[in-house]
């Protein structure tokens, strides 16, 4: 459990980061965030 907890922080930490950048850049903004409620990414199966 303390090793999945140590790896759950560090990509937590890592993701965060990464999210900042994007946001910063301006490739991440609130409309981005707010069109992903409506969008539907189920697969479809045949």
């Amino acid at each position: 459990m303390e090793l999945k907890s140590v790896i759950v922080k560090f990509l937590n930490t890592r993701l965060q980061k990464e999210i900042d950048h994007l946001w910063e850049e301006g490739t991440l903004t609130e409309q981005k965030v707010a069109g992903w409620s409506d969008e539907h990414m189920r697969t479809t199966y045949k």
